[in-house]
């Protein structure tokens, strides 16, 4: 009996240890997998590289007599960067960070970039650090001064265009808030944390001998790029201001339609929610186009380089690459959900127990303004990213727009330039007609 009484104990503790340790390994697994590697990082920056390399091939043979029915075409590097106000001390601030964006701009060499959240000393030291044939465009009226808690005052951040002049003319410029009278300064609706706006230009591109594009190649290449920032706190607003964008990219569409379109944003917004829904009615998710050509390839549809383990989100407030894991991706889309729910949530990672107990605090305090339904679609399981790149078609079908790389760049777990990671696409210009520059070509190096 006693016998009997010790070995269901023995069996008793046995599952009592057990089965803690089955799920601290569970756990511990999926924080740690799947990882995304050094080896990861280094074979994005391969395929860009093979992709820009062969670009500038391409463009010197664009021009090139031919017996078909060919046309101009350019290998165009977009970047969309959300930089982060300068706020942090130490390794995070601006200063510490700004030589390995400048190196992010040596690398990818963007013809157009969109980058949000830059003060204006932001914006200076990054202009002066960068080669001159940068222009930056951005409008002073953006950067109010609102007062902190213990009653000083710091400038809001600001969006910015930035070109190379010396591979694009400006033809036009404006700035526009999202709101029900975006003309009005500093005007913002839908319960917005500040006012949101939106960086235009109309672009086109300079004639360059060395690359084979003409002045008359060149006058018949025209873009209209867009950067925005949409609201960090009110989802509501952020289908307001998504809407009012939507229909001011179709007025500047209307306007000139043989532009080819291109957005640039942090959206505050995962793919498959409603200002991602709202935008891509009209417009393509380059992350998306990139992802089903790369599939497509074996095909013979053409070839656009993306990484098959790509990062699963854009922001990473300060954590790099550690949200790439199982348990990162479950808490992502939890985040999301409520987020886009119209909660409180936190717009950073806690990072101590008071500030998650206030997290709590203020998720409970108050109820969802959209169902849960609508803020969890079916969610890409490998996908949260709040930073896109969006194009689109002319409608007189004069160009076509067509990416041939479309990544996230920089994942690390220290010694970050941002608490985003940088997204990047490089797009294929062309008119219609013009032979794709992946056809019968070798496919890129693999990762």
């Amino acid at each position: 009996m006693a016998s009997a009484c010790l070995r269901s104990f023995l069996r008793r503790m046995l599952w009592l240890v057990l089965l803690p340790l089955a799920v601290a390994c569970c756990l511990a697994l999926a924080c740690s997998f799947p990882r995304y590697t050094a080896e990861d990082a280094a074979g994005s920056l391969a395929q860009l590289d093979a992709v820009l390399l062969r670009g500038v091939a391409f463009v010197a043979d664009s021009e090139a007599p031919s017996d078909g029915d060919t046309g101009p075409s350019v290998h165009l590097p977009v970047l969309s960067f959300n930089l982060r106000h300068d706020v942090d001390k130490g390794a995070r601030s601006f200063t510490a960070r700004l030589p390995r964006i400048v190196r992010l701009f040596d690398r990818v060499q963007p013809w157009i970039a969109g980058v949000q959240e830059p003060w204006s000393s932001q914006l200076s030291q990054l202009m002066g650090a960068l080669p001159p044939r940068y222009r930056s465009l951005a409008d002073p009226r953006a950067e109010v001064h609102e007062r902190r808690t213990d009653g000083s005052f710091v400038p809001s951040p600001n969006i910015a265009l930035l070109y190379d002049a010396e591979r694009l003319e400006l033809l036009e410029h404006d700035f526009l808030y999202l709101s029900k009278t975006p003309r009005v300064a500093g005007s913002s609706n839908w319960g917005s944390s500040r006012a949101r706006a939106v960086n235009v230009a109309r672009l086109r591109m300079r004639p360059n001998d060395a690359a084979g594009l003409s002045a008359s190649t060149a006058a018949s290449l025209e873009v209209l790029a867009f950067n925005t920032h949409l609201d960090v706190r009110a989802e509501a607003a952020r289908r307001g201001q998504a809407a009012v964008l939507a229909r001011i990219i179709a007025e500047w569409q209307a306007r000139f339609p043989h532009a080819v379109t291109i957005l640039t944003g942090d959206f505050n917004t995962a793919p498959g929610q409603a200002a991602h829904a709202i935008l891509t009615h009209t417009m393509t998710d380059a992350w998306t186009a990139c992802a089903k050509a790369t599939t497509a390839a074996a095909l013979g549809d053409g070839f656009c380089a993306q990484a098959p383990n790509a990062l699963s989100h854009s922001f990473h407030g300060w954590l790099g690459t550690r949200l790439h894991s199982a348990m990162g991706r479950l808490a992502l889309g939890v985040g999301f959900t409520l987020y886009s729910a119209g909660l409180h949530t936190p717009i950073q990672v806690p990072s101590s127990l008071r500030q998650w107990l206030s997290a709590a605090v203020n998720l409970l305090s108050r109820a969802p303004q959209y169902s849960f339904a609508e803020a969890a679609p079916a969610w890409p399981w490998n996908r949260f990213h709040v930073d896109w790149i969006l194009f689109a078609q002319p409608s007189s079908g004069a160009l076509q727009l067509t990416p041939l790389f479309v990544d996230l760049l920089d994942g690390r777990n220290e010694s970050f330039s941002s608490d985003h990671f940088p997204l990047v696409g490089v797009f294929l210009l062309r008119t219609p007609g013009t032979p794709n520059s992946t056809d019968n070509e070798q496919a890129l190096p693999a990762l």
